[in-house]
């Protein structure tokens, strides 16, 4: 229930943002690639409004499709999650991906991903 209602809230802000009179810009804050454990590489580009109301990545995960998921609260680290099926936790350089499981729980896809220096 908890999910639908962030989802929920997400929505309706994005719409109420783009109904406003005064359009906001996106801006693309910084693009990043990680390198899981595994080698494979996950690629974050990492956007805010300009008004810095909202943030959000859209992140491309190896055998997925390109995602798009907003900036939530965290304690420390940036979490970022559509509370439904994918969560991007970092913190200092370091990501982990977890894909939620069928009972419910948070798994991790991939972790210890380390920022890669381009």
């Amino acid at each position: 229930m908890r999910n639908r209602i962030v989802l929920l809230f997400v929505i309706l802000s994005v719409v109420f943002l783009v109904s406003c009179k005064d359009k906001l810009s996106v801006e693309l804050i910084n693009q990043e690639s990680y390198k899981t454990a595994s080698n494979k590489i996950i690629k974050v580009k990492y956007y805010e409004l300009e008004d810095k109301s909202l943030g959000f990545i859209k992140i491309k995960i190896p055998e997925v499709k390109e995602l798009t998921l907003p900036r939530l609260m965290s304690a420390s680290g940036a979490k970022y999650t559509d509370e439904s099926a994918f969560m991007w936790w970092i913190k200092g350089e370091n990501g982990t991906l977890y894909r939620i499981s069928d009972n419910g729980e948070w798994d991790k896809l991939y972790e210890e991903c380390s920022l890669m220096q381009e």
